[in-house]
């Protein structure tokens, strides 16, 4: 999770390890591994010689690469996210949450107000803000939502089906 120093450095007055931050960092990280290891990184390997190889496979099976993908994406992100708190949380720290059952959004707009929360957060702030936000024309405020979605697609994966993907939910 990316935090701003503000709201980790009141972290470091609270150091103490006690029972429940040790069963919390221990609940995340088996949670975390269960994701990554049972989940994300079996997906990987059923699912990747389909994206290498689609022209022999049939549509229905690409469908169901395309849904599993985004369900390895995410297990994989996640996990490793449910780790990182775990580990933050057995040294004494709390790191907040940063997927919130995106796949039960309603929309786009509620989908990433519940994936990579705290990168959404980043990307407004420091991306989508600086570049006017919707303060301005409306072509710009539509310019800078792609540019900062496509920008956040970089950051998921510096390949272009992540800066693809980030493009795609800009022009969304």
């Amino acid at each position: 999770p990316i935090m701003r120093t503000g709201d980790f450095f009141p972290n470091l007055d609270n150091l103490k390890p006690d029972r429940n931050k040790i069963y919390n960092g221990c609940y995340l990280i088996m949670g975390g591994l269960l994701k990554k290891v049972l989940i994300a990184d079996p997906a990987a390997g059923i699912i990747s010689p389909i994206f290498s190889n689609p022209e022999v496979y049939d549509s229905t099976s690409l469908i169901f690469a395309g849904i599993g993908y985004s369900i390895q994406v995410f297990c994989d992100f996640s996990g490793l996210t449910d780790m990182a708190r775990g580990v933050g949380a057995l040294l004494g720290f709390y790191l907040p949450e940063n997927f919130k059952a995106p796949f039960f959004s309603l929309s786009g707009r509620e989908l990433w107000q519940r994936w990579h929360i705290t990168l959404s957060f980043w990307l407004r702030d420091y991306i989508y803000f600086s570049l006017g936000g919707s303060r301005i024309a409306q072509w710009r405020t539509h310019l800078n939502l792609i540019l900062t979605m496509t920008i956040g697609g970089f950051w998921h994966g510096a390949d272009y089906t992540f800066i693809a993907w980030g493009f795609y939910w800009g022009i969304l």
